[in-house]
């Protein structure tokens, strides 16, 4: 091997050894004996490949400190499940282009793909709480971004005042996140633990009522109700396209079928929403 594939196969060996230092920190970390055994599991293949490209470079590599830091950061806000599968996309193609550079890389392409793949399972095996209560957070955002954007669509038009606007949206997304937090514990107290039906419960709540806010806040801040409402669709568009990117790597989902399908639903109802609002302004005669 040249100089250049030597870098390469170097650049390969270091990523193997950051990553094996980071399960063994998540294992550490973690007190699911499930995930534990996992982390443990995917360290051990980290550190034989790891091995196998030594025998190439017959150098030893010593880890990034700071990917380490920096990933195990990310899965502590964004939890196991999404942060590793995105990582390990990234990692795929950073392997990849490395690969790239190296002539005769059948060998050394096998031996990624084979440690990808069996990645890959093991990732889908790890079991996180937060998973267990998607529905609930989709029921809780469905419902914000659809009721209180179609709401705050129609007073727009209907009132024309923005701390007016506000306040009604406030109020009634108040009551709506309560209710529907509520609602969501009593269905699921049927079918499960009343601890877990809690849960729940305060997911669809919190959800709901994070949206709220976030949809109100303009409003709050400036008096021009048309910018407003375009701030609106633009806060919409930017929570579906969150939302939709983290469910699709986290459960492997598609991507734009969910995406496009939640923005026809939510402005689409916003739009028909704030036809109302000129209707009752021009023709019941409601001045605000």
């Amino acid at each position: 091997m040249d100089k250049k594939e030597i870098t390469s196969l170097l650049a390969l060996q270091k990523e193997k050894i950051t990553s094996y230092y980071l399960y063994n920190k998540l294992s550490s970390r973690t007190k699911d004996t499930n995930n534990k055994e996992i982390f443990n599991k995917i360290a051990t293949n980290e550190m034989s490949y790891y091995e196998i490209f030594k025998k190439y470079t017959k150098s030893d590599v010593k880890p990034s400190k700071f990917l380490i830091s920096f990933y195990s950061a990310i899965t502590f806000v964004f939890g196991f499940t999404f942060s590793l599968k995105l990582i390990q996309k990234l990692i795929v193609k950073i392997e990849y282009s490395h690969i790239k550079s190296i002539q005769n890389h059948s060998e050394i392409e096998k031996i990624i793909q084979n440690e990808n793949d069996r990645e890959k399972l093991l990732l889908n095996m790890i079991d996180e709480k937060r998973l267990h209560y998607i529905s609930s957070i989709v029921l809780g955002l469905n419902d914000s971004l659809v009721e209180i954007s179609a709401a705050l669509a129609g007073f727009t038009f209907a009132i024309q005042v923005s701390h007016t606007i506000a306040l009604m949206g406030l109020i009634s997304g108040s009551a709506a996140s309560l209710s529907i937090a509520a609602s969501e514990y009593f269905s699921r107290r049927e079918e499960t633990s009343r601890k877990e039906a809690l849960r729940s419960s305060i997911y669809t709540g919190v959800s709901y009522a994070a949206v709220v806010v976030l949809l109100i806040l303009p409003y709050f801040f400036i008096s021009n109700v048309y910018l407003n409402l375009g701030i609106l669709f633009a806060i919409v568009l930017i929570v579906i396209f969150l939302f939709n990117f983290y469910i699709s790597i986290a459960k492997d989902q598609s991507f734009k079928r969910r995406f496009f399908e939640m923005v026809l639903i939510s402005l689409s109802i916003a739009l028909i929403s704030f036809g109302i609002g000129f209707i009752v302004r021009k023709y019941l005669g409601l001045q605000i």
